[in-house]
């Protein structure tokens, strides 16, 4: 009976502090932003519909072109970062400036949250000649970023 009743608060508190990540933080050098996830959302602008590799569907997006982004929070051009999501899964992406990546906030004009791979994701808007069924195509996509690391 004891185990069951930690048991079951181990789960709760794991679910509830996964739930959501209130912050993403942007690291450049010796600079370090803390931004408030919900301000994100509420800001997203840009807008885009697209197959969804992940989702075998047509879907709306809306975020952050990542490349403006960038610029206006670290207040300079950027063309390589470390993205690391909660679960410590991380991807390295270079070449960003002219590239066609997303800051996803919102599908199918919804927030994102962790069910929906959220509360963050970025992923390309132009995926050129790749075969969207070919899922290992789309490794650099990464979803429920918690933090962004220049490394220029």
């Amino acid at each position: 009976m004891m185990l069951k009743r930690v048991s079951a608060f181990l789960i709760a508190l794991l679910t509830s502090s996964m739930l959501y990540a209130a912050t993403l933080e942007l690291v450049d050098g010796d600079t370090r932003l803390v931004l408030d996830v919900d301000a994100l959302v509420a800001s997203a602008t840009e807008s885009h519909v697209a197959f969804a590799p992940f989702r075998k569907r047509t879907v709306e997006f809306r975020g952050h072109d990542f490349e403006a982004f960038l610029q206006q929070y670290l207040k300079h051009k950027v063309s390589r970062v470390n993205v690391t999501a909660v679960d410590g899964y991380q991807v390295s992406l270079s070449g960003i400036e002219g590239q066609t990546w997303m800051l996803v906030t919102h599908e199918d004009g919804k927030p994102l949250e962790l069910r929906t791979h959220g509360p963050l994701r970025l992923i390309q808007t132009n995926i050129g000649d790749r075969d969207p069924n070919n899922m290992s195509l789309f490794d650099d996509w990464i979803w429920m970023i918690e933090r962004i690391e220049v490394v220029d």
